[in-house]
């Protein structure tokens, strides 16, 4: 009885404690799509097949490719101007982080060669995504996710990212998204001064450096 009540007393002390910051190795990472606002034909059927969200992980380089995914999968089915948003970006890997393998001219640790993309023309991708090389910048995946899209000339509202604290006793959701009136559907350039800005929701401001595995 001695040991029970001990117990419960410990438990009551615990939940009266505040919850400590998460560690990156309990954080997860998602990213959820609007295609509403991918505004290119498509090949029929081919939006149907588009994914409403990624795998939440723990590896922001997982999450990152997920995201690369869908894009290049959505351009890939366009119905005019098809076309190989990797090897695009790939041109500019220092903004983009997305190295095409066979180049050899930017460094990939061997653990990222395990996550690689095909761009169905016999190329591999990866990317060298790095969380030690942005600062105070605790949202990094949302913001190079965000400049691909915009380097694509993309709506950046098409991804919105979620950190995700697994070990939370309530789900503790951070939500990264461009403001509304980024929006860039309609050919509006001028609304990309004001996609710089970016919208937190939910939850407590977690630090979203990378999770375990990259």
């Amino acid at each position: 009885a001695a040991a029970a009540d001990a117990a419960a007393a410990a438990a009551a002390a615990a939940t009266d404690q505040p919850r400590q910051r998460p560690t990156n190795n309990q954080l997860l990472y998602k990213a959820r799509f609007n295609w509403e606002h991918y505004t290119h034909a498509l090949t029929p059927g081919a939006r149907d097949v588009l994914p409403e969200e990624t795998q939440a992980c723990a590896s922001v380089t997982s999450a990152f490719l997920q995201v690369l995914k869908a894009i290049h999968t959505a351009e890939l089915h366009r119905l005019h101007g098809s076309r190989n948003i990797l090897k695009a970006l790939s041109v500019n890997t220092r903004r983009t982080k997305v190295v095409a393998l066979s180049t050899g001219t930017h460094r990939v640790p061997d653990e990222l060669r395990r996550h690689q993309l095909s761009d169905g023309e016999g190329n591999e991708y990866s990317t060298n995504l790095d969380r030690n090389r942005y600062g105070n910048d605790d949202q990094y995946l949302f913001t190079v996710v965000r400049f691909n899209l915009e380097a694509l000339g993309l709506c950046p509202l098409i991804c919105q990212v979620e950190i995700i604290d697994a070990k939370a006793k309530e789900e503790d959701c951070l939500v990264v998204k461009v403001p509304d009136e980024g929006c860039r559907c309609n050919g509006n350039s001028d609304a990309a001064a004001a996609a710089h800005g970016r919208l937190i929701i939910g939850g407590v401001k977690t630090p979203g450096g990378g999770g375990g595995g990259g």
